[in-house]
């Protein structure tokens, strides 16, 4: 006996991926199905019939001819009865552990569970079927998002969604009543707003490409706590990563987010994002500063892997002082001339430490930002009200984390974040090597000898 319908095809269709052989449906509706071999013109008598007994609650077949009388089999990579329904089905287990799994694993896992090689696009269709079935619907998503946003809303006062959606046209461009088309989605959870006021005034962005059946980017904005961690700030479901998407982000993260005059904007070199940081309002005070590792990666892609010369940039972008910084670009400009005239060409705030006015607060690349965006790697591939969904239990579940990790660490007796009471005592040590000399107190004017290697009292 079979719950139902789908579960008896799905029953012969095991059977014939397992047999090697291909059916098709002779008669089909909600009381009966009957099923022969797709070689009956041959004369192969094999079929199954299965029947829908109310009295029992389930299907039940009836009629079973299973020789197959055909001499036919299968020689095709693919199979018939291997359909996108099929494929989701078997490959179920997979989407539930990891929502962004790559097609060809899907691929690889048909072939190994059934050994049939199926086509790219069934493969993907497959995936979509599966998504559904674990997540729900897309369209149905769409239309879940309001009452979902209503409800975080109402749980969570102070939290932030700007739904932006568009007009819906016929192609004689006549607006349709009563019908919108989504756009993009700005959100921020109360916590994270309110947490803001109590990070370093530093913002890493980043943008990661949906993979699900509607295309459209995931833009993710990171903040950096007192102890020097992850501090998830805001997120953005748009059309892709442009100028206009990116400036609209950036509006919303200074209206409902920052309401902050110091903030210095850390990320890649995108088209998209330098255009919408020119654009800053002057009144916003607001600064950009490039990731230095992206940069770097811009310096590997024009000379080639130059890894002695990439290691001397890094250090001559992070050092604070300006001798340190001209004897790192002495050595590239006697080993590697065109590097550095290309090096120093570039904006110097924007990727020395030296020259950056403290706009960066020691923070010189967007790992934290793609760190983050990794945690919500997965989400790409789900439909929008469960990227929404989980976006907040995943901050929640951060946020559980780092309220136990406070509370640990007031209970031993710290009034000092972890991370940063390390860096301290580093920096104690590394300043016993210093001999200080008083040259004007009054001006705070002294000279530091860091040559010393013993302790100086």
């Amino acid at each position: 006996a079979f719950p139902s319908k789908d579960a008896v095809q799905d029953a012969f269709t095991e059977e014939a991926l397992r047999r090697n052989f291909e059916w098709k449906v002779k008669y089909s509706d909600s009381k009966q199905l009957h099923v022969i071999c797709k070689h009956d013109a041959e004369g192969c008598t094999w079929q199954l019939r299965a029947a829908n007994m109310k009295r029992k609650g389930a299907w039940v077949i009836r009629k079973a001819e299973t020789i197959h009388t055909c001499s036919s089999s299968i020689l095709s990579q693919d199979h018939r009865q291997l359909k996108a329904k099929k494929v989701g089905r078997t490959i179920k287990h997979l989407i539930e552990a990891q929502p962004d799994i790559k097609v060809k694993a899907i691929m690889a896992e048909v072939k190994d569970r059934h050994s049939y090689t199926i086509r790219y696009k069934k493969a993907w269709h497959g995936k979509q079927k599966a998504m559904a079935e674990v997540y729900g619907d897309w369209e149905d998503s769409y239309a879940l998002l309001p009452r979902l946003m209503g409800a975080m809303e109402e749980s969570n006062p102070g939290t932030v969604f700007v739904p932006v959606y568009n007009n819906v046209y016929t192609e004689d461009q006549v607006r349709v009543q009563d019908k919108l088309m989504f756009h993009r989605l700005f959100w921020a959870f109360k916590p994270c707003i309110d947490g803001f006021g109590f990070c370093i005034p530093v913002i890493q962005v980043d943008g990661t490409f949906l993979t699900g059946k509607y295309k459209g980017c995931l833009l993710i904005a990171t903040g950096v706590d007192g102890n020097r961690r992850i501090f998830p700030l805001a997120f953005a479901l748009v059309e892709g990563e442009n100028s206009l998407s990116w400036a609209w982000f950036f509006d919303q993260l200074h209206e409902h987010v920052t309401q902050r005059e110091d903030i210095t904007i850390i990320s890649d070199r995108h088209a998209g994002i330098r255009n919408a940081v020119g654009g800053f309002p002057d009144e916003w005070g607001w600064r950009w500063r490039w990731c230095i590792r992206h940069w770097l990666a811009n310096f590997q892609h024009k000379f080639g892997k130059k890894k002695d010369i990439k290691n001397l940039l890094w250090n001559a972008a992070v050092a604070h002082q300006p001798k340190k910084y001209e004897e790192k670009m002495k050595t590239i400009r006697h080993t590697h001339r065109a590097g550095a005239v290309w090096a120093e060409g570039q904006e110097l705030p924007m990727w020395t430490f030296h020259m950056d006015n403290g706009a960066r607060w020691g923070i010189a690349t967007t790992n934290h930002g793609e760190s983050i965006n990794n945690v919500y790697k997965g989400l790409r591939a789900m439909p929008i009200s469960v990227i929404v969904e989980m976006s907040y239990w995943k901050v929640n579940e951060w946020r559980v984390a780092r309220l136990q990790l406070a509370i640990g660490r007031e209970l031993q007796g710290h009034s000092i974040a972890h991370d940063v009471f390390a860096q301290m005592q580093k920096n104690d040590e590394k300043s016993s090597k210093h001999k200080v000399v008083l040259f004007d107190r009054s001006e705070g004017i002294f000279a530091i000898n860091g040559t010393l290697h013993n302790h100086v009292s």
